[in-house]
């Protein structure tokens, strides 16, 4: 399953799109991470490709397990995402403002709300992640000039 392939029929191909390489691409990406992909898989219901990985970071928890955040922007057009990540940060007693693209996230701050962190989705369309950031900068030094 997790083997490159080729078609036999290009036309499969052309019609679904893909090579049938995603997996085998996937698979290599999580060896040279100590993981591997793994599948479990029902007739009729559908497949779910999962992995492990461990990660180093550094502890942000504070010893009573909450964050040292109060406030955070979830910047992501994918509902679904912005609701699991306000859950989880929810889980940890951080409060999370939720905005569903660029625009919304720099009328925020705009308005004077404020932030300790801002998760920001990389792709999102009208304005990437990138651009977002790039304008909030802009807002901040803009801010910063107006202050003085």
């Amino acid at each position: 399953m997790f083997d490159a392939f080729t078609q036999e029929d290009s036309s499969v191909s052309k019609r679904y799109g893909g090579t049938g390489l995603g997996l085998t691409i996937s698979n290599n990406l999580l060896k040279y991470m100590g993981s591997k992909l793994n599948l479990t898989s029902q007739l009729g219901k559908g497949s779910t490709f999962y992995f492990d990985i461990e990660v180093s970071c550094e502890m942000m928890e504070q010893e009573d397990g909450t964050l040292p955040l109060n406030r955070v922007l979830v910047v992501d057009d994918n509902a679904n995402n912005r609701v699991i990540l306000q859950h989880m940060l929810a889980y940890k007693q951080v409060e999370s403002v939720l905005a569903e693209n660029g625009m919304e996230a720099l009328q925020l701050l705009m308005k004077g709300e404020r932030f300790d962190v801002i998760l920001m989705d990389y792709h999102m369309p009208i304005l990437s992640g990138l651009e977002t950031i790039e304008k909030i900068k802009e807002l901040f030094r803009q801010q910063e000039r107006g202050f003085r």
